[in-house]
């Protein structure tokens, strides 16, 4: 059996764990400024929305929503994309946010449509679309992103019977990898099948999804029953549930 350590990739991604078994399957396992003029004590209303300044954040409520959405008026600012912001051909960042504070308010804000329109202290004006601060912001990603986690058991597990993908299909085309990685999200495991029994074969593999994590052991190694070792991973003795590589600095699973 070959073992590969890799780093982390995908937000919801931690660490993966890649095996090749010998029937040849791959399985990953996984100071103070003014506040509003135009908010005041009452809220803003247009097209089904709501906003009202909350201390050092601004509610949104919007149709759809299980509750408002809290956005820092620091995070507004540093996530504005005008021209003076950000750079649409390099797609960075040209202010700097070191110039911001922590307590940064604006002066005014309305709803200009489906568009929120904040002016700064500093006389700067940013716009932003509803829709794309309710897919972005940290409080509205809570709310809109589907979880497709699917908790299972051994019965279970047969029932659902996880699509796998063929070596070929996983190496050569972007479905192959996305069905992978799909099934990775829904059961924390994915099946890549007839990958040739070679260390090669092996990293291949895990670099069509990132590079593998450089260790004492390097970065692939393979063990197999080996008496020489003082270690009941190099033997034939059945091996329970257990956390491998618990002296490293990041250890696998």
């Amino acid at each position: 059996m070959m073992v590969c350590r890799t780093l982390d990739f995908v937000k919801k991604f931690s660490r993966l764990r890649l095996f090749t078994s010998s029937n040849a399957i791959a399985m990953l396992s996984l100071s103070a400024v003014p506040t509003a003029r135009s908010l005041h004590a009452t809220s803003l209303r247009c097209c089904h929305l709501a906003i009202h300044s909350n201390g050092d954040c601004l509610e949104i409520n919007a149709v759809g929503l299980q509750q408002p959405l809290q956005l820092h008026y620091a995070w507004l600012r540093g996530h504005c994309y005008c021209d003076k912001c950000y750079s649409k051909a390099t797609y960075q960042k040209i202010f700097d946010l070191h110039c911001l504070s922590l307590f940064e308010k604006p002066v005014d804000i309305h709803l200009e449509d489906q568009n929120l329109s904040i002016k700064w202290t500093d006389g700067h004006q940013s716009l932003f679309h509803i829709d794309w601060l309710i897919k972005n912001s940290y409080s509205g990603y809570k709310q809109t992103s589907k979880k497709t986690e699917s908790y299972w058991n051994s019965n279970k597990i047969k029932e659902l019977n996880p699509e796998h993908v063929t070596f070929e299909k996983f190496m050569n085309t972007e479905c192959g990898v996305k069905l992978l990685l799909s099934n990775v999200l829904t059961y924390g495991i994915g099946m890549v099948e007839h990958v040739p029994a070679t260390l090669e074969a092996t990293q291949q593999v895990v670099e069509r999804i990132c590079p593998p994590q450089e260790n004492l052991f390097g970065k692939m190694w393979q063990f197999a029953t080996q008496p020489v070792h003082s270690d009941t991973a190099y033997s034939s003795v059945y091996l329970g549930a257990h956390t491998d590589g618990t002296y490293f600095e990041d250890c696998p699973g």
